[in-house]
């Protein structure tokens, strides 16, 4: 998994706002305001960021052959 989520968040595809709130949240472990503070975002707008990192991180482990279910991603 964490194979997984340092290639998600150094593809080139993935939005750099989303690779960064990727990162930090999940290698990083920062909380919310710690992820708000880093992007200068609102909590809306991380929690959005954070959204689409998940869907791009899900269809990541599926790739490669991680069930998604039993990661609780």
């Amino acid at each position: 998994l964490r194979l997984t989520l340092l290639e998600t968040v150094e593809d080139p595809n993935v939005p750099p706002d989303v690779a960064k709130v990727v990162r930090l949240r999940f290698l990083e472990e920062a909380d919310l305001p710690a992820l708000c503070e880093a992007t200068g975002k609102s909590q809306a707008t991380v929690y959005r960021l954070l959204e689409n990192g998940l869907t791009i991180l899900a269809d990541a482990c599926r790739k490669a052959g991680l069930h998604v279910e039993d990661l609780g991603v």
